[in-house]
């Protein structure tokens, strides 16, 4: 190729100092045959190297995808190196800029400056929109802590004190962990199911919200500078509850109706690109107040699914808490094996589903452990892992590692090297009548002949991944607990939940390189 080239270069320059054409010609037959010998040998040398190739590429692929995984994994524990910075815009320094501009919508900034939204913070009443926020769209707004101050807050490098040094920039809407998590679901033909209790329905609720705002900022900018389109529309998918289904643990709908599920809430986005791709996708809530087997029922078309139990049982004695007839008894260790051997089976009997595990945010009760006790008690402002320290944030992780430890592949100490702490390998029986797993629930309830029959079929042992959704730190906040006297539920902070949901994608992405956060 270099004779080629050289020989190019000399022909173009004979012919611009008018040199004899005859030459030219000659120089011509030469690149000619050049050419045919040396496609000839690259023909020869391809079809050489194909079988090595071919035998090589399975290799390749799990050393590419090893290499992924540990980077994937040091980009996560590098994310948990971070810290919270909270910079406050109505000091002098912080008063104006472009940057925080784009970062928030016109009431927000006025809003963070400290200016009054008299009425933006009434809470709705809609069930599409939910009702576990105070404010459908806005940054903290509806934080009722004593001494709470709206702030420009950002989750950075441990040692980064600039709030221009972002750990994540996820505040702009082009930076938006939210889409960025979504737009690789839609990519991946995924769709996401937070299965859990309120805090879950907090975390949809959030990313419902974080996409609300993406579009209002989207609106606010040179639309001719966005690749795509964003729209989201959310709905109640009313549940039909039949003997293929099973019926609930919980009663009806007027009888224990605070744990029945009767719908499902479901929001689609749908992703349209300037070249007239589009691209859609779904996340939904799949209530559990505390385990309910025949829920699993209604989550056949969840890709990814992410559960979640914990607060609605007793700390000390691991009871459910307010337990209806049929669920008396009922100890969250029991349920904990029970929501594995789902998950595990689950994401072994598809390509294309993936399990995880949340970790229990942390309360921060006025007590010695910051869990609830009583009616009336009020929040506490001291964050429940000191500085520096090793400890598990919440009494319930602890739980949950030691039972893991029980099931799963867990190593206990971890080397950089390692995703131990990210994801475990699994081996449950799916029949087992042990505990309350689905199975145990079909037979009980006489019901589900097809759920039966595929739990039956083969090897009822089965082994599967689950992945640890870790993000008990981030939420080690007090101030942004939603009252005095809640100090469980959280309000909506944008970008809290956009901390947590970019610790979510780099948790699903396998291609996630540490790069990235250089």
């Amino acid at each position: 190729r270099k004779c080629i080239n050289m020989l190019a270069k000399r022909v173009n320059m004979l012919a611009k100092r008018g040199t004899a054409l005859s030459y030219a010609f000659f120089i011509s037959l030469v690149l000619i045959g050049l050419f045919m010998n040396s496609s000839s040998l690259l023909r020869v040398r391809t079809n050489e190297s194909a079988s090595i190739a071919k035998s090589s590429k399975s290799l390749q692929k799990q050393q590419q995808l090893q290499f992924h995984r540990v980077d994937r994994c040091k980009a996560l524990r590098l994310h948990e190196q971070g810290h919270w910075q909270h910079d406050y815009l109505d000091s002098e320094n912080r008063s104006s800029g472009k940057q925080f501009r784009q970062m928030y919508t016109p009431r927000e900034f006025q809003w963070l400056r400290g200016g009054s939204l008299p009425g933006a913070c009434s809470e709705y009443k809609d069930d599409v929109k939910g009702q576990m926020y105070t404010s459908q769209v806005g940054n903290q707004c509806g934080c009722k802590i004593e001494g709470f101050r709206p702030s420009h807050s950002v989750w950075t490098r441990s040692n980064h004190t600039n709030s221009t040094n972002m750990f994540f920039p996820s505040d702009h809407e082009g930076d938006s962990a939210s889409l960025k998590l979504i737009t690789t679901l839609a990519q991946a033909n995924q769709t996401l199911c937070f299965m859990g209790d309120s805090i879950d329905f907090q975390f949809y609720d959030a990313l419902q919200n974080n996409l609300q705002r993406v579009i209002l900022l989207r609106n606010q900018t040179n639309s001719s500078q966005n690749q795509m389109k964003v729209s989201i529309e959310s709905r109640n998918i009313p549940l039909n509850y039949t003997n293929e289904t099973g019926y609930s643990w919980y009663g009806s709908a007027t009888q224990h109706a605070w744990r029945y599920m009767e719908h499902i809430r479901e929001t689609a986005v749908t992703l349209e690109y300037n070249d007239g791709t589009i691209l859609n996708t779904t996340f939904s809530w799949i209530m559990n107040y505390g385990w309910a087997p025949g829920h699993t029922s209604f989550m056949d078309d969840c890709s990814i699914v992410i559960a979640n139990l914990g607060l609605h049982y007793n700390r000390r004695t691991g009871a459910l808490a307010n337990a209806p007839p049929s669920r008396k008894g009922a100890l969250l260790a029991n349920d904990f094996r029970a929501a594995i051997t789902y998950l595990t089976d689950f994401t072994s009997s598809g390509d294309n589903r993936i399990a995880i595990w949340r970790s229990a945010l942390p309360q921060h009760f006025d007590n010695d452990d910051g869990h609830f006790g009583k009616a009336g008690d009020q929040c506490s402002l001291l964050p429940r892992k000191p500085s520096g320290s090793d400890a598990v944030i919440q009494e319930y992780n602890k739980l949950y590692n030691n039972e893991f430890a029980k099931f799963c592949n867990v190593q206990q100490n971890q080397s950089t090297s390692d995703c131990g702490e990210y994801e475990h390998t699994c081996t449950v029986d799916r029949t087992s009548m042990d505990y309350p797993t689905p199975y145990k629930y079909f037979i009980d309830s006489k019901c589900c002949e097809k759920r039966l029959n595929r739990l039956r079929k083969g090897n009822t042992s089965v082994t599967g991944t689950i992945l640890r959704w870790n993000i008990a730190d981030l939420f080690d906040v007090p101030l942004w607990h939603a009252s005095k006297g809640d100090c469980s539920h959280f309000c909506y902070v944008p970008q809290l939940y956009e901390a947590a949901f970019e610790r979510l994608r780099l948790l699903l992405l396998p291609h996630g390189s540490i790069k990235e956060f250089h």
